[in-house]
Protein backbone atom coordinates (compact mmCIF):
# COMPACT_ATOMS: atom_id res chain seq x y z
CA UNK A 1 0.00 0.00 0.00
CA UNK A 2 1.65 3.22 -1.17
CA UNK A 3 -0.10 6.35 0.07
CA UNK A 4 3.01 8.51 0.36
CA UNK A 5 3.29 11.90 -1.34
CA UNK A 6 6.95 12.29 -2.28
CA UNK A 7 7.22 16.04 -1.55
CA UNK A 8 5.49 15.68 1.81
CA UNK A 9 7.66 12.71 2.69
CA UNK A 10 10.72 14.95 2.34
CA UNK A 11 9.06 17.56 4.55
CA UNK A 12 8.37 14.94 7.25
CA UNK A 13 11.74 13.19 7.05
CA UNK A 14 13.44 12.79 10.44
CA UNK A 15 16.33 10.56 9.38
CA UNK A 16 18.85 13.37 10.01
CA UNK A 17 19.22 14.40 13.66
CA UNK A 18 18.69 18.16 13.09
CA UNK A 19 15.34 17.43 11.42
CA UNK A 20 14.33 15.03 14.20
CA UNK A 21 15.21 17.67 16.80
CA UNK A 22 13.22 20.33 14.96
CA UNK A 23 10.15 18.09 14.65
CA UNK A 24 10.42 17.15 18.31
CA UNK A 25 10.34 20.82 19.33
CA UNK A 26 7.68 21.78 16.80
CA UNK A 27 5.27 19.06 17.92
CA UNK A 28 5.47 20.16 21.55
CA UNK A 29 4.87 23.83 20.69
CA UNK A 30 2.07 22.93 18.28
CA UNK A 31 0.22 20.82 20.84
CA UNK A 32 0.62 23.43 23.57
CA UNK A 33 -1.03 26.06 21.36
CA UNK A 34 -4.19 24.08 20.55
CA UNK A 35 -4.57 21.36 23.22
CA UNK A 36 -7.35 23.15 25.14
CA UNK A 37 -9.39 23.54 21.95
CA UNK A 38 -8.84 19.93 20.94
CA UNK A 39 -9.83 18.59 24.35
CA UNK A 40 -13.07 20.55 24.10
CA UNK A 41 -13.76 19.09 20.67
CA UNK A 42 -12.98 15.52 21.73
CA UNK A 43 -15.46 15.78 24.58
CA UNK A 44 -18.12 16.63 21.99
CA UNK A 45 -17.52 13.39 20.08
CA UNK A 46 -19.88 10.49 20.77
CA UNK A 47 -17.24 7.97 19.73
CA UNK A 48 -14.65 9.43 22.12
CA UNK A 49 -16.84 9.07 25.19
CA UNK A 50 -17.38 5.37 24.39
CA UNK A 51 -13.77 4.53 23.56
CA UNK A 52 -11.59 2.41 25.84
CA UNK A 53 -8.58 1.86 23.55
CA UNK A 54 -7.14 4.71 21.46
CA UNK A 55 -4.56 4.49 18.68
CA UNK A 56 -2.67 7.61 17.58
CA UNK A 57 -1.39 6.91 14.06
CA UNK A 58 1.40 9.33 13.20
CA UNK A 59 2.03 10.07 16.89
CA UNK A 60 5.42 11.73 16.33
CA UNK A 61 7.19 12.32 19.64
CA UNK A 62 4.16 11.12 21.64
CA UNK A 63 3.49 14.47 23.29
CA UNK A 64 -0.08 14.73 22.02
CA UNK A 65 -1.11 11.25 23.12
CA UNK A 66 0.59 11.84 26.48
CA UNK A 67 -1.59 14.92 26.99
CA UNK A 68 -4.67 12.88 26.13
CA UNK A 69 -3.63 10.33 28.74
CA UNK A 70 -3.25 13.11 31.31
CA UNK A 71 -6.82 14.31 30.78
CA UNK A 72 -8.48 10.95 30.02
CA UNK A 73 -6.56 8.42 32.16
CA UNK A 74 -9.39 5.87 31.96
CA UNK A 75 -8.47 5.00 28.37
CA UNK A 76 -5.60 2.90 27.03
CA UNK A 77 -3.28 4.43 24.42
CA UNK A 78 -0.96 3.24 21.67
CA UNK A 79 1.20 5.58 19.60
CA UNK A 80 2.53 4.55 16.17
CA UNK A 81 4.89 6.52 13.97
CA UNK A 82 7.20 5.73 11.09
CA UNK A 83 10.04 7.74 12.68
CA UNK A 84 12.34 5.66 14.91
CA UNK A 85 13.90 8.84 16.31
CA UNK A 86 10.61 10.33 17.45
CA UNK A 87 9.11 7.12 18.82
CA UNK A 88 12.32 6.44 20.76
CA UNK A 89 12.01 9.87 22.35
CA UNK A 90 8.34 9.17 23.11
CA UNK A 91 9.06 5.81 24.75
CA UNK A 92 11.78 7.34 26.93
CA UNK A 93 9.60 10.23 28.12
CA UNK A 94 6.27 8.43 28.54
CA UNK A 95 7.02 4.85 29.64
CA UNK A 96 3.41 4.34 30.75
CA UNK A 97 2.28 4.49 27.09
CA UNK A 98 3.17 1.95 24.40
CA UNK A 99 4.86 3.31 21.28
CA UNK A 100 5.80 1.48 18.10
CA UNK A 101 8.15 2.59 15.35
CA UNK A 102 6.38 1.21 12.29
CA UNK A 103 4.35 2.15 9.25
CA UNK A 104 0.70 2.02 10.30
CA UNK A 105 -0.32 1.47 6.68
CA UNK A 106 1.90 -1.58 6.14
CA UNK A 107 0.67 -5.02 7.16
CA UNK A 108 -1.95 -5.81 9.78
CA UNK A 109 -2.61 -2.87 12.12
CA UNK A 110 -3.30 -3.07 15.86
CA UNK A 111 -6.93 -2.61 16.86
CA UNK A 112 -8.67 0.04 18.93
CA UNK A 113 -12.01 1.77 19.47
CA UNK A 114 -10.84 5.16 18.21
CA UNK A 115 -8.11 5.73 15.64
CA UNK A 116 -6.74 9.29 15.65
CA UNK A 117 -4.96 10.77 12.65
CA UNK A 118 -3.92 14.23 13.74
CA UNK A 119 -2.32 16.43 11.07
CA UNK A 120 -1.49 13.22 9.20
CA UNK A 121 -4.02 12.76 6.39
CA UNK A 122 -3.11 16.13 4.86
CA UNK A 123 0.33 14.72 4.05
CA UNK A 124 -0.95 11.52 2.42
CA UNK A 125 -2.62 10.42 -0.81
CA UNK A 126 -5.20 7.72 -1.69
CA UNK A 127 -7.96 8.25 0.83
CA UNK A 128 -9.53 4.93 -0.11
CA UNK A 129 -6.40 3.08 1.03
CA UNK A 130 -6.41 5.07 4.28
CA UNK A 131 -10.01 4.06 4.97
CA UNK A 132 -9.39 0.40 4.16
CA UNK A 133 -6.51 0.20 6.63
CA UNK A 134 -8.46 2.17 9.23
CA UNK A 135 -11.35 -0.30 8.98
CA UNK A 136 -8.96 -3.16 9.74
CA UNK A 137 -7.80 -1.29 12.85
CA UNK A 138 -11.21 -0.51 14.36
CA UNK A 139 -13.23 -2.66 16.71
CA UNK A 140 -16.99 -2.97 15.89
CA UNK A 141 -18.59 0.43 16.35
CA UNK A 142 -15.20 2.17 16.35
CA UNK A 143 -14.39 5.44 14.61
CA UNK A 144 -11.61 7.23 12.76
CA UNK A 145 -11.03 10.78 14.04
CA UNK A 146 -9.24 13.02 11.54
CA UNK A 147 -7.92 16.28 13.02
CA UNK A 148 -6.74 19.15 10.83
CA UNK A 149 -6.11 22.87 11.08
CA UNK A 150 -8.05 25.06 8.65
CA UNK A 151 -6.14 28.19 7.71
CA UNK A 152 -8.88 29.36 5.34
CA UNK A 153 -11.19 29.77 8.33
CA UNK A 154 -8.45 31.15 10.55
CA UNK A 155 -7.42 34.78 11.02
CA UNK A 156 -4.22 36.69 11.73
CA UNK A 157 -3.99 40.41 12.50
CA UNK A 158 -1.97 42.10 11.13
CA UNK A 159 -1.89 39.86 8.07
CA UNK A 160 1.57 38.31 7.42
CA UNK A 161 1.08 38.13 3.66
CA UNK A 162 4.48 36.66 2.76
CA UNK A 163 4.09 33.87 5.32
CA UNK A 164 0.61 33.07 4.01
CA UNK A 165 1.95 33.05 0.44
CA UNK A 166 4.57 30.54 1.56
CA UNK A 167 1.87 28.32 3.08
CA UNK A 168 -0.06 28.58 -0.18
CA UNK A 169 3.03 27.47 -2.10
CA UNK A 170 3.43 24.55 0.29
CA UNK A 171 -0.21 23.52 -0.15
CA UNK A 172 0.10 23.76 -3.92
CA UNK A 173 3.23 21.60 -3.97
CA UNK A 174 1.54 19.05 -1.71
CA UNK A 175 -1.65 18.97 -3.79
CA UNK A 176 0.34 18.60 -7.01
CA UNK A 177 1.86 15.43 -5.57
CA UNK A 178 -1.52 14.07 -4.48
CA UNK A 179 -1.77 15.52 -0.95
CA UNK A 180 -5.31 15.38 0.41
CA UNK A 181 -5.65 18.48 2.61
CA UNK A 182 -7.59 20.63 0.14
CA UNK A 183 -10.13 17.90 -0.61
CA UNK A 184 -10.34 16.93 3.04
CA UNK A 185 -11.22 20.44 4.23
CA UNK A 186 -13.28 21.34 1.17
CA UNK A 187 -15.67 18.38 0.99
CA UNK A 188 -14.83 15.42 3.18
CA UNK A 189 -18.20 13.75 2.57
CA UNK A 190 -17.56 13.95 -1.16
CA UNK A 191 -14.02 12.65 -0.67
CA UNK A 192 -15.36 9.65 1.24
CA UNK A 193 -18.03 8.97 -1.39
CA UNK A 194 -15.48 9.17 -4.22
CA UNK A 195 -13.47 6.32 -2.71
CA UNK A 196 -16.38 3.91 -3.02
CA UNK A 197 -15.51 2.56 0.42
CA UNK A 198 -18.37 1.71 2.84
CA UNK A 199 -17.86 4.62 5.25
CA UNK A 200 -19.92 7.59 6.42
CA UNK A 201 -19.21 10.94 8.04
CA UNK A 202 -20.75 10.53 11.50
CA UNK A 203 -19.86 13.88 13.04
CA UNK A 204 -17.97 17.07 12.26
CA UNK A 205 -17.00 19.66 14.86
CA UNK A 206 -14.77 22.72 14.90
CA UNK A 207 -13.55 25.36 17.32
CA UNK A 208 -11.03 28.19 17.35
CA UNK A 209 -7.99 28.87 19.50
CA UNK A 210 -7.70 32.63 20.00
CA UNK A 211 -4.46 34.29 21.00
CA UNK A 212 -3.62 37.94 21.66
CA UNK A 213 -0.09 39.24 21.05
CA UNK A 214 2.55 40.41 21.03
CA UNK A 215 3.98 37.04 20.03
CA UNK A 216 7.74 37.59 20.04
CA UNK A 217 8.29 34.85 22.64
CA UNK A 218 5.17 32.76 22.13
CA UNK A 219 4.78 29.12 21.06
CA UNK A 220 2.77 30.17 18.01
CA UNK A 221 5.60 32.13 16.42
CA UNK A 222 8.03 29.30 17.21
CA UNK A 223 5.70 26.95 15.32
CA UNK A 224 5.56 29.31 12.34
CA UNK A 225 9.34 29.78 12.27
CA UNK A 226 9.98 26.05 12.37
CA UNK A 227 7.53 25.49 9.53
CA UNK A 228 9.63 27.92 7.49
CA UNK A 229 12.83 26.05 8.36
CA UNK A 230 11.35 22.64 7.56
CA UNK A 231 9.84 23.83 4.29
CA UNK A 232 13.17 25.29 3.18
CA UNK A 233 15.07 22.15 4.17
CA UNK A 234 12.66 19.89 2.31
CA UNK A 235 13.16 21.77 -1.00
CA UNK A 236 9.49 21.13 -1.81
CA UNK A 237 9.17 24.49 -3.58
CA UNK A 238 11.17 27.62 -4.30
CA UNK A 239 10.51 30.66 -2.11
CA UNK A 240 12.24 33.60 -0.44
CA UNK A 241 12.29 32.00 3.01
CA UNK A 242 14.43 34.75 4.53
CA UNK A 243 11.73 37.28 3.61
CA UNK A 244 9.22 35.13 5.50
CA UNK A 245 11.51 35.03 8.54
CA UNK A 246 11.91 38.82 8.48
CA UNK A 247 8.16 39.30 8.24
CA UNK A 248 7.45 36.91 11.12
CA UNK A 249 10.03 38.67 13.30
CA UNK A 250 8.30 42.00 12.69
CA UNK A 251 4.86 40.43 13.17
CA UNK A 252 5.92 38.96 16.50
CA UNK A 253 6.86 42.43 17.79
CA UNK A 254 3.51 43.99 16.86
CA UNK A 255 1.93 45.25 20.11
CA UNK A 256 -1.60 44.90 18.72
CA UNK A 257 -1.86 41.46 17.15
CA UNK A 258 -4.34 38.60 17.15
CA UNK A 259 -4.58 35.01 15.94
CA UNK A 260 -7.61 32.77 15.53
CA UNK A 261 -6.65 29.19 14.63
CA UNK A 262 -9.51 26.93 13.55
CA UNK A 263 -9.25 23.22 14.32
CA UNK A 264 -11.65 20.76 12.68
CA UNK A 265 -12.40 17.17 13.66
CA UNK A 266 -14.08 14.67 11.36
CA UNK A 267 -15.48 11.43 12.78
CA UNK A 268 -15.77 8.68 10.19
CA UNK A 269 -17.29 5.25 10.72
CA UNK A 270 -17.36 2.18 8.48
CA UNK A 271 -20.87 1.17 7.48
CA UNK A 272 -19.78 -2.44 6.98
CA UNK A 273 -17.88 -4.14 9.80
Amino acid sequence: MNIDVAANKRFLDTSAQPAADDWDTLLVNQVDVTIATELELLMRLNSWSRAEHVIDAGCGNGYYVSRLADFFPDKGYLGIDISPALTAAAAARYPEIEFRAEDFFAGSPPTGDVLIMRYLVQHLGDFGAILRQARRALTPGGALVVIESDLERSMMIPLPTTFLQMLGAYNAASAAGGGLKGQLLGDIAGLVAATGEPWRLEQEVEAATTLVGPFADHDIIRVFRMWVDLAERSAMFAFDFNAVRDELAAWGREPVSFVKLVTRMFVLQPTVQ
